[in-house]
């Protein structure tokens, strides 16, 4: 570390002044803390600023992080090298409001924390190192390939093999569509109810008029461009009214 010391005892600080500090880690801390996160490497780490006095016994640090940081890429675990310059804040408050209850909110000011006697600027400056360390490191051009999950044995349904499977679907809704029975005629009928009242189709083929007992009465309901005959089924179905 450089000339500023690591911990601080803050009832010792004056409070008519600010305190300045600046922590530049050697080869070694910054090996160790290389290693505490999962770096490839950490070739400059840089911590500086001051503490400044608010109120009675409260203080405020307002400082710079500045490192240079070397992560794997999440895709091809080749070397991502990152630049961080971030500012940095802390309250830290003698009188820190407590959390009620076993259910506690989360402060919208997320700089507060207790006064501690003893201020660790080194613990400070790895905590702010790890929240501005980038979450998904990827070097340039790294895509992320497509994810395929199927239990084994199974072959992973993939957008080509799905693309049948739609043309089935839209297929399946205009055949819907056009089972629907029009209004003057028996087209589409199949064996399905007719939307008019007292009308129903016989679910069985017929050869001749005497194979059902229900027929289409003359006159009434004629099928597409022609009239049907009194006691002869329509299309080899039954209808009965």
């Amino acid at each position: 570390m450089a000339d500023t010391p690591e911990r601080i005892v803050l009832a010792r600080l004056p409070r008519g002044a600010d305190f300045s500090f600046d922590i530049a880690p050697d080869a070694t801390a910054r090996a160790a803390l290389a290693a505490s996160f999962g770096l490839l490497a950490l070739r400059k780490l840089r911590f500086a600023g001051r503490l400044v006095a608010e109120g009675k016994r409260d203080w405020v640090l307002h400082a710079t992080l500045g490192a240079t940081v070397v992560q794997p890429c999440v895709v091809t675990a080749e070397p991502v090298t990152t630049r961080i310059d971030d500012p940095v804040k802390r309250r830290f408050l003698a009188d820190m409001p407590e959390p009620d209850g076993d259910e506690a909110e989360i402060p919208d000011d997320d700089t507060l924390e207790p006064l501690p006697e003893t201020l660790e600027l080194a613990a400070v400056m790895a905590e702010a190192l790890a929240l501005a360390l980038p979450l998904y490191p990827r070097a340039a051009g790294a895509a992320l390939p497509e994810a395929r999950f199927a239990p084994p044995g199974v072959a992973p349904l993939d957008d080509e093999a799905a693309k049948p499977l739609a043309g089935l679907a839209a297929l399946r809704d205009k055949l819907a569509g056009q089972d629907e029975p029009e209004k003057d005629g028996l087209s589409g009928l199949g064996e399905k109810v007719l939307r008019r009242p007292g009308i129903r189709v016989c679910s069985r083929p017929h050869s001749t008029p005497a194979s059902c007992a229900h027929f289409l009465p003359r006159s009434t309901l004629p099928a597409r461009g022609q009239k049907p005959r009194g006691g002869m089924p329509i299309g080899g179905r039954g209808i009965e009214i």
